[in-house]
C-alpha cells in the first residue's frame, strides 16, 4: 500500500516548538531497529512533521498528527510480522522545546546537480539549535560542531556547497 507523500517544503519547520525528536523503528520478534532514512520532530500543537530520505526525491517532508502511519522508504521491504513504531530519539545535547525562527540549508554539487547535504534549525540570535545531515541514505543528528566539520569538508567532493538562509515572513 503505497502512500501519497506531499512534498512540503522545508518551511513548516519556521516558526514551531518542537519538543521531541524520533525515528521510526521496526518491531518484530527478533529485533527492534531505527530506520536511519527516517526523522520525526513532535510539536507543541500535538502535530508531528515527518522526514524521510528517499533515494529517488531526496529529503520528504510531511506534516500530520500522531496517529499518523509513519512514513518509510516505499521501496523498503517490510514483512508481515514487522511492527512499524514511532520511538523517541534521546540526545544529550539537545534542550527541549526549540524555538525554530530560521532555517539554513546546504546544497552541495555542481550546476543543475545540486542536492540538500544538510540543514541548521535556529532559534533567537540566530543560535544553531539542532543540526541534521543528509548528504548520505540516513538522516543523521549531529552536533553542531561535528555538522560545521562535515560541511567544510564537501567542497574537496563536490567542488560547490551553497548555503540558503531564510525566517518567518
Amino acid at each position: 500500500d503505497h502512500m501519497e507523500v506531499n512534498f512540503e517544503k522545508m518551511n513548516v519547520l519556521l516558526g514551531v516548538k518542537i519538543i521531541e525528536i524520533g525515528r521510526v523503528f521496526i518491531e518484530n520478534s527478533d529485533d527492534c531497529y531505527p530506520l536511519m532514512d527516517t526523522l520525526f520532530v513532535k510539536l507543541q500543537n500535538d502535530s508531528v512533521i515527518q522526514l524521510l530520505r528517499s533515494n529517488q526525491n531526496g529529503l520528504i517532508i510531511q506534516s500530520g498528527s500522531p496517529q499518523d502511519k509513519p512514513v518509510i522508504d516505499p521501496e523498503f521491504e517490510i514483512d508481515v510480522e514487522d511492527k512499524l513504531l514511532s520511538r523517541e530519539v534521546k540526545t544529550e545535547y539537545l534542550k527541549f522545546p526549540l524555538e525554530i525562527e530560521s532555517i539554513t540549508e546546504f546544497w552541495a554539487g555542481s550546476k543543475g546537480q545540486e542536492f540538500l547535504v544538510g540543514f541548521v534549525l535556529l532559534g533567537s540570535n540566530q543560535k544553531a539549535l539542532l543540526s541534521i545531515y543528509t548528504e548520505t541514505d540516513e538522516i543523521e543528528l549531529m552536533s553542531n560542531d561535528d555538522f560545521r566539520e562535515r560541511i567544510q569538508s564537501l567542497p574537496f567532493y563536490y567542488g560547490t556547497v551553497m548555503t540558503h538562509w531564510y525566517q518567518k515572513d
